[in-house]
């Protein structure tokens, strides 16, 4: 399967810290894709807190999702779905 990339913009008011990256790997981890995370020029694997806390990113910015593998087009739905409902699951 090819890669998925998608774009979305972060409107929860704090931008990308601990908690919500905290949703987006739990999201990662029901899903076998490999993803990276984008954002200003930097890279990080989507399943490692330390590195996307490097992206920080406040809202408004621009994050990139690209996975690569079976599920990739399911998990990149639900990443993007995820931001931009500002993080609230359920």
């Amino acid at each position: 399967m090819p890669k998925v990339s998608r774009s979305t913009t972060l409107v929860n008011e704090h931008g990308l810290h601990a908690r919500p990256i905290s949703k987006l790997i739990e999201v990662a981890r029901r899903h076998q894709a490999v993803l990276l995370m984008r954002c200003a020029g930097k890279c990080a694997n989507g399943r490692r807190m330390l590195e996307m806390l490097t992206l920080a990113a406040p809202v408004g910015s621009v994050i990139e999702f690209e996975a690569d593998g079976d599920d990739a087009e399911q998990l990149v739905d639900a990443l993007v779905a995820l931001v931009e409902a500002k993080f609230i699951d359920g």
